[in-house]
């Protein structure tokens, strides 16, 4: 038998007794002073145990609540994900750049090899996540009845509040799908001087021809014995620059022999340009052993950052950053910050502390209203980022109290009211 029904029966038996008393004191002050009894009764213990039998507790320790029947539940937090785009450049010197200037008339070459970091781009997203501050607990009076679903806590996959209904049908049309985000990282690849320098691995020996001439002279005749004495000698640094000036200086002749119709053959435009990129590729390759290479490489790294109320109005400090090792943690001091700003742009400040709630609890559902806040990352005198979000955990924190028939709908994603069904 449902508490509906025993609360039926004892509303049917009230009556019953006010009839009775009414035949027999009539109207006398006696049946007045009891009559009011009753209705004082009916009108606040009545309602109280009606209601009571649904509590919510803000919970600050799980073991407050160890032996209570309930679900708890989750508002949540807005945090926000810091994508840095670096690009890592290398320059590598050429292993002809003393000779740059000799043979090449080339002045602005690399003269050694460094590698540094430039921040190129910043992009800020906000995602939730249940806010561990704030923790709640739905308990379920004793005598709740066990054949009708009079209590419905629908939450997300990570415990987010999605819909609460007290003695109301679950809505089946509300299906919220939280997507998923990965952080893709490029596995880094290491370079090196050989694939560089595509031109500088030329054979580095050369044939060495000697001639001997050997003169015999027998009596008044004069014989001359020639023999070639072949072996091969290493060439020397210079000796290879030469070879690799003379080189560039062969392909400069080919792209203009070639631009200029030297052959005579009627090549199609296609056929043309492919010809003289190709060459135009092997003269830089070519170049680059006296000037020097440089190679830039992307690289993205991903910050979590969670605004709390105490940082509200102060800057904080997500990461660090040095030209020469990159982005670096918040505690390495040798480095430069890279700090954050979270303005409230309406100045809201919570109504009360929820953490008082948390002996007694109270017959209704939390939510949240989101606060309006400008974001802002700074490095030295450079902006780097700026951009508006709402956060959750900045805004205020309210509750509803819980009707006989009552249904609230929630956004997931900041813990604010989506409707709210009263019958």
């Amino acid at each position: 038998m449902t508490f509906k029904i025993q609360l039926h029966k004892f509303t049917t038996n009230i009556v019953s007794l006010i009839i009775i008393l009414k035949k027999r004191m009539n109207k006398s002050s006696a049946f007045i002073k009891i009559l009011r009894v009753i209705i004082t009764f009916w009108l606040f213990v009545i309602p109280h145990t009606l209601f009571s039998q649904l509590k919510i507790y803000h919970i600050d320790n799980v073991n407050a609540v160890s032996g209570k029947s309930g679900t708890f539940f989750s508002l949540p937090m807005t945090c926000l994900k810091i994508d840095i785009d670096l690009t890592e450049i290398h320059r590598y010197r050429g292993p002809y750049s003393d000779f740059a200037f000799q043979y090449l008339g080339i002045e602005n070459v690399v003269t050694s090899n460094q590698t540094e970091f430039e921040i190129s781009r910043m992009r800020i997203t906000a995602f939730s996540e249940p806010d561990p501050e704030a923790l709640y607990f739905v308990e379920y009076g004793e005598k709740q009845s066990k054949e009708e679903r009079s209590v419905l806590v629908d939450l997300t996959s990570n415990g987010l509040l999605r819909q609460f209904s007290y003695n109301m049908p679950a809505s089946e049309d509300e299906k919220v799908m939280k997507k998923e985000q990965e952080i893709l990282q490029e596995d880094s690849k290491s370079i090196s001087d050989s694939n560089v320098f595509k031109y500088f691995t030329t054979p580095n020996k050369v044939e060495k021809i000697d001639t001997i001439i050997k003169r015999m002279t027998i009596d008044t005749t004069t014989i001359e014995d020639i023999s070639l004495n072949r072996n091969v000698v290493t060439k020397t640094l210079e000796q290879r620059a030469l070879e690799a000036a003379s080189q560039v200086e062969r392909i400069r002749n080919f792209r203009f022999n070639l631009l200029s119709g030297y052959q005579e053959v009627n090549y199609d435009r296609k056929t043309l340009e492919y010809m003289d990129n190709r060459l135009a590729e092997m003269e830089e390759q070519y170049i680059s052993l006296f000037k020097g290479a440089i190679i830039e490489k992307p690289i993205m790294i991903s910050i979590v950052y969670i605004p709390a109320p105490e940082k509200n109005s102060e800057a904080d400090v997500v990461c660090r950053f040095q030209k020469e090792k990159g982005i670096r943690p918040a505690s390495e001091t040798s480095a430069d910050p890279v700090s954050i700003h979270v303005k409230s742009l309406d100045g809201s400040q919570p109504e009360w502390d929820a953490g008082t709630l948390s002996l007694n609890g109270i017959d209704g559902v939390f939510y949240r209203i989101p606060v309006q806040t400008r974001v802002m990352v700074m490095y030295k005198d450079r902006t780097l980022f700026t951009g508006e979000f709402e956060i959750s955990q900045l805004g205020r924190t309210g509750y509803i109290p819980v009707n006989e028939k009552f249904r609230i709908q929630y956004y997931p994603e900041s813990g604010s009211i989506k409707s709210v069904e009263v019958r």
